[in-house]
Formats: structure tokens, C-alpha cells, sequence
């Protein structure tokens, strides 16, 4: 885009949101000026949620080159977002308590699969274990 008019038409929320926060990233590296030793700054940070969860990571590169920890919150988030953070808290009846990334129901089964392999004394490994394809799933032995 050239101009305003032109950017606006293919401006989004998340585009500008992006924006907005490298120039307070620039901002905030032009007021520390050069050290040794940066001071680390907190930056508050509202509306993730109209961020791609690749924006996300990006930005947090970006801000954790430049010494700036986020500060977030959210009602909700996918798993891919909050593993990116290293510390998680939830907020209930006033209440501040340390909280884990919720297992996916993929790595659900596949930690029982493993489990089962695990305790069972046959020479099935998961590297053996039959699987059943499409093709085979009609055939009688």
C-alpha cells in the first residue's frame, strides 16, 4: 500500500493490531537506548485472539529480542497458543491458580498406547503393532 486509502482497503484487525505493536517494540527500544544490560519491560497485551497463532509466535520472538515479556489474557485459547508461553494461570471465584496446557485427545491415545505396550509381556512393539487400513479391514484371515 502507497497510501492511506490503499491501506485501509487491505488493512485487518490483526494486520493493524501487528502494526501497532512493533511500533511500541520501537518505541520502547528508541526510549531504553543502548546498554549492556536492557531492562526487561512488561507489556500488557489485550486481543491475542485476533492474531494467527504463527503472528503469535512471531511477535513473541520479536518482543523476547528486544526484552519485552507480554503480559495476556484470554477467555479462551487453542493449545498450539498457550504452548507458547511459559507460565499459565487461570483466574476462578477470585482466585489465582497455576494451570497446564489440556492434553490433545491424540497424544490422550497415543500415551495409552504406549502404556499398554509398555506393561504388556508379548514381543509386540509399537513399531509391530497391526494397524488396520481400508483395504484390509475386509479381508477374513
Amino acid at each position: 500500500a502507497r497510501n492511506a486509502k490503499q491501506l485501509k482497503k487491505v488493512s485487518s484487525t490483526g494486520l493493524s493490531y501487528l502494526a501497532m505493536l512493533s511500533l511500541f517494540a520501537g518505541l520502547l527500544a528508541m526510549l531504553r537506548g543502548d546498554s549492556k544490560h536492557a531492562s526487561q519491560i512488561i507489556l500488557p497485551v489485550d486481543e491475542l485472539g485476533e492474531l494467527a497463532a504463527e503472528n503469535i509466535d512471531l511477535l513473541l520472538k520479536m518482543f523476547n529480542d528486544n526484552h519485552i515479556s507480554m503480559l495476556s489474557a484470554s477467555p479462551s485459547t487453542d493449545r498450539h497458543i498457550l504452548s507458547l508461553y511459559h507460565r499459565h494461570y487461570k483466574l476462578k471465584d477470585n482466585k489465582i491458580y497455576h494451570a497446564d496446557i489440556p492434553q490433545s485427545r491424540l497424544d490422550e491415545l497415543l500415551a495409552k498406547r504406549n502404556k499398554a505396550a509398555a506393561s504388556s509381556p508379548s514381543d509386540i512393539t509399537p513399531d509391530t503393532i497391526p494397524v488396520s487400513t481400508p483395504e484390509s479391514a475386509g479381508e477374513l484371515s
